[in-house]
Parts: structure tokens; C-alpha cells; sequence
């Protein structure tokens, strides 16, 4: 196995102009390597997560070692954040619901278990893909997946995050091999398609990128659904059946069949435990500061200069979740368990302005650090938002 060095060399010597380093090491339009957890009973337990750039979309794919199912995907805009992370576990415990055109020939097809029945616990009919609860999950070490919040998240649902061996490639070959597939099955066919150097794509794939965002999430949903989970496995089948014609639903309903099938959907508010949370006092004018806007609601009226019973490390302090994906709002749980939204101060009472991220919030903040700005209250940072905000995009559009 070479030296991370020798890695660092290799890397850019091979493409210098195209080929950006990972700071661990590997070309960051290659893949971000997982090695995949397999469980002793070879039950539908084990993921590995992944991620492959297709023109400018990152996609974030989970996979069951054991069935080959691509259980899991996301794709956004940016790179991943760990709640990106947390929210492609939440996908692997919850059905997938059918879509707009999809026939019956995709919807639930596992034995055992009547669709109707996952229909009526899920609230929607139910697409043919896997979900199951996590046991094992073993991760790469990027800093998406080591942190405090990845650490709470694990304690949410009960599974247990491992990260991978260093510089080992035991356990790898199934992502490798999945990734691989997924290139020349999906990738490869799309317009606007970079491949891992200058020789793989075309003059220009930019200009070839024709898919929105929307698009390429049905697409990929559609494809995995449809091709991916009903691919024969050929000579590759399990070795308790090497002549049997499998793929991975058939694995899947096979481990149905052998060790039965939990059917537990995840409830509603796994979500709001899910984000991240913030440890903060309630102000009894502005509500809560978080991350450095301020935000309130009518379920802070009654709690307004009053402290948590809560003890131990953040002692007498209130618990707000965010998704920093869209700062407009943050979430509160009352003692009743009952969540709520509460609203950035700076929004105005009637219409909606575009969303912002986290990212935006930074921008917003050191922009009116260096203007000078001493706003009274966050409704002042309102113009200057939808400035930086038009900067990148026209709000008329």
C-alpha cells in the first residue's frame, strides 16, 4: 500500500488541472471512500455511504452490504454537512414513497409482508426499496462524520457509527464495486457526465448539464428503483446459491424470509431530534439568539426569562434544533413534546423571501460587521440580506 505521500504525488501528477486533493490524501472527484459493515448473521444490517459528483450534483448514496440495495440516497447542491449525513440515515429507517408515474411493477414487492399493511403504517403507498432499522454503520474519517452531532445521532437511533480502518481495503470491495456499476449503468448515459479525468468527458459538460435539481432526484430514484434492485447478480450471487438468479430484492426478501422483518417506521419528530442542537437562554424581548440571528414564536411566551430544570453539562439551559440548510426558522420542543416553529425576527410579517443557509447567515454577519451596522434589531438586516441574497440570484427569478 503506497504512502500518503506517494498518494499526493500520484494524485496530481496525473491531472493537476482537473483533479482537486482531498486534504486525506485522495483526488476529490474520484470517490470518497466507505468501508462497508457486514453484521455476523449477514442480515440486512450493515451501510457504508458514499459519495460521486455527476456535473455539480454530490450524491450521497447508503448501501446494504448484504443485498447490494442502494437503500438510501441525497442530492445536493454543496458538499455534504453531517445533518446531510444524519438525514440519509433517517432515509434508510423510512419507506420511500411512490412518485408521479411510477407503476405498480415498483411499488412494494416483498413477500411476507402486505403492501397495504406498509401503507397504512407509513400514510403513503410504499416503493419497492428496503428500509430497515441501522445496526452497524461504518464511515470514512472526514469531519462530516466525526463530530459531536454524528455522535448524537448515533445515540438517536440506536446504531452504532464505526469508523473505517485506516489504509485498509478489507471490507471495501462492495462500495468499490457499486460505485463502479452505478458509473457505467447511470452516470455515464447522463448529459453533462465529468468522468474521473479530462479524457473521460466531453468539450464541454457544463454546457451539456441539462437537469435540474428535481430532475436528477427523480431520475436517480426512478433508476435505482426500477434497474438497480432487480440487476441479476450472475456469477456474483451469494455463495449459499451460486447457480440461483439473484438481485438485490430478491437477497432482501430471501433475509425476510430467513430472519424475519422488523417493521418499524421511524415517527415524525425523528427529524427535529435529528438536527443539531443549541443550548441557550430565552431573552424576555428577543426570543433566542442562535448562531447570531435572533428567533421567536408564540410557544416562548410563557417561558420568557425563565430557566430549563435541566442539570449536568448545560445546566438550566433550553434545547433549539436548527437546519442550517434553511435559517429561516428553528425548532422547539415544549414539555409537552410537542415541537414548534420559530421564526427569524428579520422575516416580515407578510410574504416569504428566498431561503438562506448557514453559509448566508456568515455572509450576512460579516457584511454588516464591516459596513458598521449596529442594528436594534434583526428586522434591520432584512435589506441587507435580500441584497446579498440578489447578488447571487435575482430575487425577481
Amino acid at each position: 500500500m503506497p504512502s500518503p505521500i506517494t498518494l499526493r504525488t500520484a494524485g496530481d501528477e496525473r491531472n493537476a488541472e482537473t483533479i482537486h486533493l482531498h486534504p486525506g490524501g485522495f483526488p476529490q472527484g474520484w470517490v470518497i471512500r466507505h468501508q462497508p459493515a457486514r453484521a455476523p448473521d449477514q442480515t440486512p444490517a450493515g451501510l457504508s455511504g458514499g459519495q460521486r459528483s455527476v456535473s455539480k450534483y454530490p450524491h450521497n448514496l447508503a448501501l446494504d452490504c448484504y443485498t447490494h440495495s442502494l437503500v438510501a440516497f441525497r442530492i445536493t447542491l454543496v458538499p455534504e454537512k453531517p445533518v446531510d449525513v444524519a438525514m440519509l440515515l433517517r432515509d434508510v429507517m423510512t419507506p420511500l414513497p411512490m412518485r408521479a408515474g411510477w407503476g405498480q411493477d415498483m411499488a412494494w414487492p416483498y413477500p411476507g409482508i402486505p403492501k397495504t399493511l406498509v401503507a397504512e403504517l407509513a400514510g403513503y403507498e410504499v416503493a419497492g426499496l428496503p428500509f430497515f432499522p441501522i445496526e452497524t454503520v461504518t464511515t470514512d474519517h472526514g469531519s462530516v462524520y466525526e463530530n459531536h452531532h454524528l455522535v448524537e445521532v448515533q445515540r438517536v437511533i440506536g446504531a452504532n457509527i464505526v469508523p473505517s480502518r485506516v489504509m485498509r481495503p478489507t471490507g471495501k470491495q462492495a462500495c468499490e464495486m457499486a460505485f463502479g456499476s452505478i458509473q457505467s449503468l447511470l452516470f455515464e448515459q447522463l448529459p453533462g457526465f465529468r468522468g474521473v479525468d479530462a479524457a473521460d468527458r466531453g468539450a464541454d459538460p457544463g454546457g451539456d448539464a441539462v437537469l435540474t435539481l428535481a430532475e436528477m432526484e427523480t431520475l436517480a430514484a426512478t433508476w435505482i428503483v426500477q434497474v438497480w434492485q432487480n440487476r441479476k447478480f450472475g456469477e456474483y450471487g451469494p455463495c449459499w446459491d451460486p447457480g440461483g438468479d439473484h438481485s438485490p430484492d430478491t437477497l432482501f426478501a430471501a433475509a425476510m424470509a430467513q430472519g424475519g422483518f422488523s417493521l418499524e417506521i421511524p415517527r415524525p419528530r425523528l427529524y427535529y431530534e435529528l438536527l443539531p442542537a443549541h443550548h441557550v437562554k430565552i431573552h424576555r424581548a428577543r426570543g433566542v439568539k442562535i448562531l447570531g440571528l435572533w428567533y421567536d414564536g408564540p410557544a416562548l411566551k410563557d417561558l420568557r426569562g425563565t430557566v430549563s430544570s435541566r442539570g449536568a453539562e448545560h445546566k438550566r439551559s433550553w434545547v433549539i434544533r436548527s437546519d442550517r440548510r434553511d435559517a429561516r426558522t428553528v425548532f422547539f420542543c415544549d414539555a409537552e413534546h410537542q415541537w414548534h416553529e420559530l421564526r427569524w425576527t428579520g422575516l416580515p410579517a407578510e410574504g416569504e423571501i428566498p431561503s438562506f443557509n448557514g453559509a448566508g447567515v456568515t455572509e450576512l454577519l460579516s457584511e454588516a460587521k464591516a459596513q458598521g451596522l449596529r442594528p436594534k434589531s434583526d428586522a434591520e438586516l432584512l435589506p441587507l440580506l435580500l441584497k446579498l441574497l440578489g447578488a447571487h440570484i435575482p430575487v425577481g427569478q
